[in-house]
C-alpha cells in the first residue's frame, strides 16, 4: 500500500497566495482587515439607516452618536476577522451566485437572522 506524502500548503493551488495578496501570506493579517474595515465604515457612514440604529441603542441618544460610533467601530474592529468570514459564509448561501456573489441579499441574511438567533 503506498502511502501519499503529507499535505503541504507550500506545494498546492493556495501557493501563489503568499505573493499575490495583499497580506503576503495565507491568511489576512491585522493590517489588511483594517484596510477592510476602513472601506466597509465608510459605506456604513452613509447610510442613514444605520446611523439610526446606532442612535436609537445609544444611551445618549442622538446627542452622543459621534462618541458612540467611535465605541461602535471599536468593537467592529475587534471582531472584524469574524464579521467578515460570517458575511462570506453567508454569502455562498445565495439561491443563485451572479456577479454580486459578495452581496448579502435577502434569504442568507434572514439564514443569518435564525443561524444567530436575533430574531
Amino acid at each position: 500500500e503506498q502511502q501519499s506524502a503529507p499535505w503541504d500548503i507550500d506545494l498546492s493551488v493556495f501557493a501563489p497566495r503568499r505573493w499575490e495578496c495583499e497580506s503576503k501570506g495565507y491568511f489576512d493579517s491585522a493590517s489588511v482587515y483594517a484596510k477592510r474595515l476602513e472601506v466597509d465604515w465608510g459605506y456604513a457612514l452613509t447610510k442613514q439607516r444605520f446611523l439610526k440604529i446606532v442612535a436609537k441603542n445609544d444611551d445618549q441618544g442622538a446627542a452622543g452618536l459621534k462618541e458612540e460610533m467611535g465605541e461602535v467601530r471599536v468593537v467592529f474592529m475587534e471582531h472584524f476577522p469574524l464579521i467578515c468570514r460570517l458575511f462570506d459564509y453567508y454569502c455562498c448561501h445565495q439561491p443563485e451566485q451572479d456577479e454580486s456573489t459578495y452581496t448579502l441579499k435577502l434569504p442568507p441574511w434572514s439564514k443569518f437572522i435564525k443561524d444567530a438567533k436575533l430574531s
